[in-house]
């Protein structure tokens, strides 16, 4: 059993996903609040327009997002104690979910590293 840092550089990978997700959760939320009150600022936009199913899926897609950050965030939080390797592939998988590019290297890191949990 070695102890190499692939653990750890995937529980920070699986941290900064879920953080990354977090901001755009944020941000998708304050959108749907936007669009609560899009109707009062003059443009030229149809009456017809569906703000309100703009204004759910915004809200909702936002608290999907920020649930699988949280997730990934305390998926990230296991492989940095070497504990619970199934917990840890779960939360790499989620970050994954949420913002790719760095929730793959989390999948690959904790999958290599799989003998150094216990």
């Amino acid at each position: 059993m070695t102890n190499s840092s692939s653990p750890i550089v995937a529980g920070v990978l699986s941290i900064v996903s879920g953080v990354i997700g977090i901001f755009m959760s944020v941000a998708l939320i304050l959108f749907s609040v936007f669009f609560m009150n899009i109707e009062s600022f003059p443009m030229d936009i149809p009456h017809d327009f569906p703000f309100a199913l703009l204004q759910v899926v915004c809200m909702v897609w936002g608290i999907i997002l920020l649930v699988l950050a949280i997730v990934a965030i305390i998926g990230g939080i296991f492989p940095l104690q070497r504990k619970l390797w199934g917990l840890a592939l779960a939360g790499s998988i989620v970050s994954m979910l949420v913002f790719f590019p760095t929730g793959i290297a989390a999948v690959i890191f904790v999958g290599l590293s799989k003998e150094e949990f216990h």
